[in-house]
């Protein structure tokens, strides 16, 4: 558990600076299958579609109200796992999120992760 980053003031505001100054950041989404934009699409063949799903929306806003280049992007990294519950997420952190602080920062959706989080920072 030691190898979770949480967030605190110094963090976000580290994050904050660098949006304002116009450089890309990169944002890791973990989470299940809202993540992943079940059921976004009413097709039989399209049981998941990324490319609507909240991290691509997040994505777009980001290049939107923080532009960092004329043909650079925010990075966004959509590491949903549907059908799983977020001990998935917890369990495999270290491996998908790198610990070389090329994140800046972490989205989760789920309120078991978050409380998994809460009782592992208290342990």
């Amino acid at each position: 558990m030691s190898a979770l980053l949480y967030a605190d003031g110094a963090r976000l505001a580290a994050l904050a600076e660098k949006l304002r100054g116009g450089r890309c950041v990169t944002v890791v989404a973990l989470g299940g299958s809202i993540t992943c934009g079940r059921n976004l699409r009413r097709q039989k063949d399209v049981e998941h579609d990324k490319q609507s799903a909240w991290p691509a929306h997040l994505r777009s806003w980001l290049d939107a109200a923080f532009p960092c280049g004329e043909r650079a992007h925010h990075t966004v990294l959509n590491h949903c796992q549907g059908g799983t519950g977020s001990e998935y997420a917890l369990h495999a952190f270290g491996e998908l999120v790198p610990a070389d602080g090329s994140v800046d920062a972490v989205i989760t959706t789920g309120a078991l992760f978050c409380s998994k989080v809460r009782a592992a920072r208290s342990s």
